[in-house]
């Protein structure tokens, strides 16, 4: 059974594989070629700077042949050699400007704080994932040209999300109006959170508590009373009130190609 941290770094590695992801396994690192943000590289498990040299050269083999444009490294708490920092700067990657830095964070029991009257169902149609996609876009400040032409592939989207089964989406309505989104995904041992957001007139009423309290439940009614998850600035001093205890950090560092 792997450690709280292990899944807080490493999460890809302990779900059941994913058609959409295709996470390539290579000698001491993991790849997700197809993230929104980009190729993504956690478990970096490399003996010395010759490894890393090597591991970059063929993240950004895999990342290109993706049709990605960047490769973020995630470097952890049980990243290799010490010094990976270092060696992957001489590659010439740069700290992310947004989140250089990610707390991992993990919770044990109930989340505290009270969940506001917001009325929390988990998608299960198309309709709601469409419009649980629509709002993630919208809190991430897409441009409405934009988020129409990433919308128009939800439907492929949703038809892997519903077959498989692991990675599941919640919409927050008040009086029958769409206000907020979270979305997890199910691991073995336990359960990832993976982002959500608040439409910006309807911020400040503790809607980002409930859903959080939407996913323990769930975890709790699978078997795995465990949330894990790598949180930025913004949601990081939420998280911690709510009980969530930190457990280390993730340094993001960027590879532009």
């Amino acid at each position: 059974m792997p450690k709280p941290l292990e899944l807080c770094e490493d999460f890809v590695l302990h779900v059941p594989p994913r058609r959409d992801i295709g996470t390539v396994l290579g000698v001491g690192f993991a790849c997700v070629p197809r993230g929104p943000g980009g190729a993504v590289v956690q478990h970096i498990r490399l003996a010395d700077a010759g490894e890393v040299h090597r591991a970059v050269e063929q993240v950004r083999t895999i990342a290109r042949a993706a049709g990605q444009t960047r490769a973020v490294w995630w470097v952890g708490e049980f990243s290799t050699p010490d010094d990976v920092v270092d060696w992957l700067a001489a590659e010439g990657l740069v700290p992310d400007e947004d989140e250089p830095l990610l707390a991992s964070l993990v919770l044990h029991e109930t989340p505290r704080g009270v969940a506001p009257n917001l009325e929390v169902t988990r998608v299960c149609t198309f309709d709601d994932f469409l419009l649980a996609q629509e709002i993630d876009l919208i809190t991430m400040g897409v441009a409405p040209e934009e988020r129409s032409s990433m919308l128009e592939r939800s439907r492929a989207q949703w038809d892997t999300v519903d077959e498989e089964g692991i990675v599941q989406t919640y919409l927050g309505r008040v009086d029958g109006r769409a206000v907020a989104f979270a979305r997890s995904a199910y691991g073995t041992d336990g359960v990832a959170l993976l982002g959500g957001g608040t439409l910006e007139a309807d911020r400040g009423n503790g809607y980002y508590t409930a859903l959080v309290h939407a996913r323990w439940q769930d975890a709790v009614e699978r078997g795995t009373p465990l949330l894990c998850t790598q949180a930025g600035k913004m949601s990081q001093p939420i998280l911690e009130r709510l009980g969530f205890e930190r457990l280390g950090a993730i340094r993001l560092l960027v590879d532009r190609l």
